[in-house]
């Protein structure tokens, strides 16, 4: 591997690594809920269970501990019920991808681990200094994930070395990891958006429309109208409730109704678009 290539592809890294991400920024300064930490942990465990490891057994086994340390269930954490849906689905896209992909291009992917380590020392460091009732054995479990991340690492840099010999394929090596890297930033994305407390924009009006009464909220630029379950929902976004915890509540109302909790936050996302929906800021 030549030297312009290495730090290609570590300046790749260094743009897209998740430490940038504001969902690591607030775990690292201690702002992350209870809830959030435990979502985070729960999709780490998923996005490992679909990267194919040689060391998969060891790593899901830390990340249970580590799902454990942090008060999620360990049985529902291993069978994905706390999975998020968009989470899944990324999931299944990056399982997906890897399946399909050349030997060379799967294992570039992986070179994500160069950058985790120091991410899970950040988070441990957080534990530490910020949440306190986490479980001390959680850094315990975040030390062995980050030193077996860099002996992947060195392991996979060895690998594209020998078998990255031309321009076309260090061009499809950097590719999947571009790839790999915006996988794991819509997980990301998504456990940002579920543990987002949502409430009314200042700009919106709820009010019943004229003519039939149906609900609708008004913004200086549209007017949206809602059926009665999507009036049901924005009840609920009151600044004070995380989508998650909307979605869940929704789901124990209508527990009869099968994807309710999916199709939930497919509605908030869309209505956070519209401008109808607006992230409480922290005051924190």
């Amino acid at each position: 591997m030549t030297a312009d290539f290495q730090r290609r592809l570590r300046r790749i890294g260094e743009q897209r690594s998740l430490r940038n991400h504001p969902l690591h920024r607030e775990l690292v300064e201690g702002a992350l809920s209870p809830a959030a930490l435990r979502s985070w942990v729960t999709s780490e465990f998923a996005l490992a269970s679909s990267e194919l490891r040689a060391d998969a057994p060891e790593t899901l086994e830390a990340w249970l501990d580590l799902a454990q340390a942090v008060g999620e269930d360990r049985a529902a954490t291993l069978l994905g019920e706390r999975t998020l849906p968009a989470v899944g689905e990324a999931c299944g896209l990056l399982l997906e991808s890897m399946q399909a992909a050349t030997p060379l291009d799967a294992i570039s992917g992986s070179l994500t681990d160069l950058f985790l380590a120091e991410r899970l020392a950040e988070s441990a460091a957080s534990f530490e200094k910020h949440h306190g009732w986490v479980d001390p054995k959680a850094r315990t479990a975040l030390a062995g994930l980050g030193q077996r991340a860099d002996r992947r690492a060195s392991a996979a840099l060895d690998f594209v070395e020998a078998h990255a010999t031309t321009d076309g394929l260090r061009g499809g090596c950097v590719a999947a990891l571009e790839q790999r890297f915006e996988i794991h930033r819509s997980v990301f994305d998504a456990v940002s958006k579920a543990n987002a407390h949502l409430r009314l924009s200042g700009a919106a009006q709820r009010r019943a429309d004229p003519v039939d009464g149906r609900p609708m909220v008004v913004l200086p630029e549209r007017a949206v109208r809602l059926n009665p379950s999507g009036d049901e929902i924005l009840t609920l976004c009151d600044g004070s409730r995380s989508a998650l915890d909307v979605a869940s509540e929704l789901q124990n109302r209508h527990p009869e109704v099968a994807r309710l909790e999916e199709d939930v936050h497919a509605f908030l996302s869309e209505m956070e678009g519209l401008g109808v929906l607006e992230r409480r800021v922290s005051s924190s």
